[in-house]
């Protein structure tokens, strides 16, 4: 199910990202937040997510690859570490902050 799941995600990313993409065109102005937790705090019904970190990985080479194309710099990866409340909100303030007009935010 899991395996599904991230499937799933991955083509509808894929899909979404490469629309309208043409070869030779200028990429487009994309930023990105990336986040994967793997291990949950004081939580019975959430278990463990072993592979988040490899899926995170996977994320960026794909956005910052051929493919998609987009500036490593418009690219911010939140470690696990900092994943808290107070945490993801300041990264989305932080992206919020730095998008320019005409570029698209995930």
């Amino acid at each position: 199910m899991k395996s599904k799941l991230r499937f799933m995600v991955g083509a509808v990313l894929a899909v979404t990202l490469t629309a309208g993409a043409k070869p030779g065109t200028t990429p487009p102005k994309l930023r990105a937040l990336i986040i994967g937790i793997s291990n949950y705090q004081a939580t019975n019904s959430w278990p463990a997510l072993p592979g988040c970190q490899k899926d995170v990985e996977t994320v960026q080479q794909f956005l910052s690859g051929p493919q998609v194309g987009v500036d490593g710099s418009h690219l911010r990866v939140l470690p696990e570490k900092e994943a808290t409340r107070a945490g993801i909100e300041g990264a989305f303030q932080q992206l919020v902050n730095q998008a320019q007009p005409g570029e698209t935010v995930y």
